[in-house]
């Protein structure tokens, strides 16, 4: 909305600029169902166009034709670009916790995500003595508070397990 709005405001106070200036909504940057990032990875060249159009969602569809059905399939052309600014809400608490108005970003999380299996050993809970048993969750939880910890002690990253 704040795009929007700065349009808005050009056109009503007649502001002329020297140059063109356009307003962008990126496709799918959060990975709800394609692959993360792939609006603003094939604006700077990251991923071609044909690859994001071809990418199958979780749902088993195909990102282009879905683009299609709700209007939204464009061109990807050359760009001469002057500027970049993008303007974001902050998805976390840090700025209204410190009531902060308005922050400047230098930098942003980077994304991993991970399928892992732990596999453990199956025993009758009564009679495998704990110096013997191979849980898979007790093994789960130790890897879970090491991630954890690791993130913790560097002080800047985030770390999540689960959807």
């Amino acid at each position: 909305m704040a795009g929007l709005e700065v349009l808005k405001t050009l056109a009503e106070e007649d502001i002329r600029l020297p140059y063109g200036i356009g307003l962008v909504a990126w496709t799918n940057e959060e990975e709800a169902r394609y692959c993360p990032a792939m609006g603003s990875a094939v604006f700077v060249d990251k991923q071609d166009p044909q690859s994001a159009l071809d990418c199958v969602g979780l749902d088993g569809k195909v990102f282009g034709e879905e683009l299609k059905k709700i209007g939204y399939f464009g061109k990807h052309g050359e760009l001469n670009i002057l500027a970049y600014l993008e303007t974001h809400i902050e998805r976390g608490p840090i700025l209204e916790n410190e009531k902060i108005p308005i922050g400047v970003v230098s930098g942003a999380q980077g994304q991993i995500a991970m399928d892992v299996e732990i596999f453990g050993e199956a025993g009758h809970s009564g009679t495998v003595p704990m110096r013997l048993r191979k849980d898979a969750l007790v093994c789960a939880i130790d890897v879970i508070n090491s991630c954890r910890s690791l993130v913790v002690e560097e002080g800047k990253g985030v770390f999540t397990v689960g959807a």
